[in-house]
């Protein structure tokens, strides 16, 4: 695996990056919950709580089940409300009840208008049968808003049939999503979040460190110098790239516009990501899980060269496996990603991706890195904030194609991670998803400083202190973003918190330990420079596992090491 397979890795990165942190805990929009219940005698109590949507400039509605009251349902359903004669028959009941009539024909102000002027406390306007996506009745002029002043609320056609098979006379209530509280999965993302960076930092610092090593060895030992022509030829699939200013700011200009893309052709682009969620966390799950395979099972045999279709070197029968084992969970995934446990499995791809990532992924510099993360600062910032003040709906864009908004099926993009609640809350009813969310880009791109920060660690000999400076800016980010997530009942664009928490501190420990410029610059002095051949690099060096004459005792465990990064590298290229 090359150069190109590293950029590859930095586009999935950026490509990870769509989704922010946000909680189904809180209603979304102007969402609200309707208590319909039989006031029948023959039949006994019967009740069905449901989801609608409803227009606060039109009238408030109470906060709580226990301060609204339980007004009579008038069913006009065959109607469509736009004209007096559709109210004419049921003109002497529809005082001080709910009206219900079918959406169409007219605007929503004008219905309400009418059903106001018979005196009706609440209007409730039936969605067609085909909607996917319930609207928030809106008014036609500004002054709708100063004229109308009943309940205006709007149904899904489908909770509607179920609300009109209670017995009659049926009473309804309409009343606010309580606030959202704390709930112990909280716990689970700060903590979880923290930890996989970490991990991944941790990763990468080691094979750094090994490099390093190896470095200093070969540059004071002219005998181990030596390298495989067969391990020449390919670079490590953890180098450092070539990432220019003009690049960044090409893949933001290009994230905006996958954005935008899911937005309005949502049916169509969320199958792409899909798939490439199958195939990127199965990789991320063989490369974390190589290691360990190795050791349980201890076994050379290895696949003829050129045997199989597609690799043509000798390949580790026990890696081949893996892969195989690790793919098979990824189409696991695939097939039963409706299900309710599938978030398990969606987890455990996602987790296996970023550490993945993270560990084989460095950026050259601070420069490059602050360049990233204050543009994506800002994109979450309009994406989360402002385009509520853009769109007809008042809807977050990004949260709209996060949770499959526009969707006419059940798919959603799977580049988070889900966290289910741990306490049940009556929002459940209007999402239909019990969880929170958390965007892998909240974890990998500030994840990158993490690493950076672990690796300069090692090579400035600094034990581990930008590593900890910045993992407990990564901790603090993340509670930050999660009291506001309570407090302002709305998802929460993380990064908004991620960044200034990791980078100032990043960048305050460096001032003062008088190492901001060569953090910046990322010209760190490797044991490369007292090479005679400058083209072996650190990151592309191994030693010659083919003529094993290194005289450090730990020569068996590195060559195994390297066969195994080439095992993923045949695999994966």
């Amino acid at each position: 695996m090359g150069s190109s397979t590293s950029v590859y890795r930095f586009h999935f990165a950026f490509l990870f990056h769509l989704w922010q942190f946000s909680s189904f805990a809180v209603s979304a929009g102007y969402m609200a919950l309707m208590d319909a219940e039989s006031q029948s005698n023959q039949h006994g109590a019967q009740s069905h709580t449901l989801c609608v949507t409803y227009q606060p400039r039109f009238s408030k509605i109470p906060p709580t089940a226990d301060d609204a009251n339980l007004i009579p349902l008038v069913d006009l359903s065959n109607k469509l409300g736009c004209s007096p004669s559709d109210f004419d028959r049921a003109a002497q009941n529809i005082s001080g009840t709910a009206v219900a009539v079918s959406r169409g024909d007219c605007t929503f102000a004008k219905k309400a208008d009418l059903a106001q002027s018979l005196n009706a406390s609440s209007i409730l306007i039936i969605d067609y049968k085909n909607s996917t996506n319930l609207p928030v009745p809106v008014g036609n002029q500004s002054k709708d808003y100063n004229e109308i002043n009943i309940t205006v609320a709007s149904v899904a056609w489908e909770d509607y049939q179920d609300l009109i098979e209670l017995p009659a006379p049926v009473g309804v209530k309409i009343y606010a999503i309580k606030s959202s509280q704390f709930d112990p999965n909280m716990v689970i993302i700060l903590f979880g979040s923290t930890l996989i960076t970490v991990i991944g930092a941790l990763a990468s610092a080691h094979s750094e460190r090994k490099r390093y090593n190896i470095g200093q060895n070969d540059s004071q030992n002219p005998d181990v110098q030596q390298i495989s022509s067969s391990r020449r030829g390919s670079s490590s699939p953890d180098q450092v790239i070539e990432i220019t200013p003009i690049l960044v700011l090409f893949w933001v200009v290009f994230l905006i516009a996958i954005l935008l893309l899911l937005y309005f052709f949502y049916d169509y682009a969320v199958f792409f990501f899909i798939v490439i969620f199958c195939i990127a966390g199965s990789h991320g799950l063989f490369t974390c899980l190589v290691p360990f395979w190795s050791r349980l099972l201890p076994f050379d045999h290895h696949i003829p060269q050129r045997c199989m279709l597609c690799i043509k070197e000798k390949v580790r029968i026990t890696s081949l496996l893996l892969f195989m084992l690790c793919f098979s969970v990824g189409i696991f995934w695939f097939v039963q990603r409706h299900e309710s446990y599938a978030w398990i499995f969606q987890d455990i791809l996602g987790v296996s991706f970023c550490i993945s990532l993270l560990q084989a992924l460095r950026l050259p510099s601070l420069k490059i890195i602050t360049l990233i993360m204050v543009l994506l600062f800002f994109y979450d910032v309009f994406f989360v904030f402002i385009t509520p003040l853009l769109t007809k709906n008042g809807e977050s864009i990004m949260v709209d194609v996060a949770t499959g908004g526009k969707g006419h099926h059940r798919e959603m993009v799977p580049l988070v991670f889900i966290i289910p609640l741990l306490n049940h809350h009556p929002a459940s009813i209007c999402t239909g998803r019990p969880f929170s969310i958390l965007g892998f880009g909240d974890v990998i791109l500030p994840g990158l400083l993490v690493v950076y920060n672990a690796n300069f660690d090692v090579h400035m000999k600094s034990k581990i202190v930008y590593l900890i400076t910045s993992s407990l800016g990564y901790l603090v980010g993340m509670a930050g973003c999660l009291v506001a997530l309570v407090f302002m009942e709305s998802g929460q664009p993380a990064l908004f918190y991620l960044v200034p928490a990791t980078l100032i501190p990043t960048f305050a420990v460096a001032f003062k330990r008088g190492e901001l410029h060569t953090m910046w610059t990322g010209k760190m002095k490797s044991p490369d420079s007292n090479r005679n051949n400058s083209e072996d690099t650190i990151n592309g060096d191994n030693p010659d596992c083919s003529n094993r004459t290194l005289e450090n005792g730990n020569e068996d465990e590195m060559c195994d090491e390297a066969a195994d990064e080439d095992d993923q590298s045949l695999l994966m290229n």
